[in-house]
């Protein structure tokens, strides 16, 4: 009389390898579909701070922070700013800033604040001030920058 072992049968052996692969790639799948979301999320964010970052109210208001003596002789050089918070519109020739960042240097750092509109392609400013120690400085635009 002969016995047969079914955990010795090929069929078994296959289907447990089967099991296996199909076990893998049920974790595998979820794995990669979450990192390409969160991939995808981060360069968003990225992508929205360089859009602020370059905007014109960020550049002139980090120049005119660069350029006061009272906040070079507090914070020092060299000057680093921050990607800002807020926001900014823009349709063609109009729009709106709003941003908030810090402005870093070996001495200290200050908050930077920018509210500005555009209309006909040039930036006016209604408030670029720099908080520094719990003083605040208004900060000069050097010249009406044009995007």
């Amino acid at each position: 009389m002969t016995f047969v072992n079914d955990h010795d049968s090929p069929s078994s052996s296959q289907s447990s390898r089967l099991a296996w692969v199909f076990l893998g790639l049920g974790c595998l799948v979820p794995t990669i579909v979450c990192g390409g979301c969160l991939a995808m999320g981060g360069l968003g964010i990225f992508g929205v701070a360089s859009l602020l970052k370059n905007s014109e109210p960020y550049k002139t208001s980090l120049a005119a922070a660069e350029a006061n003596p009272a906040i070079q002789d507090a914070l020092g050089a060299p000057l680093s700013g921050s990607f800002p918070q807020g926001n900014i519109n823009l349709n063609n020739q109009e729009g709106e800033a709003d941003l908030t960042y810090k402005l870093t240097g070996p001495n200290g750092q200050a908050t930077i604040h920018v509210v500005g509109t555009r209309t006909n392609g040039q930036w006016t400013y209604s408030t670029m001030t720099a908080t520094l120690q719990g003083e605040t400085i208004e900060l000069q635009p050097s010249a009406v920058m044009e995007e």
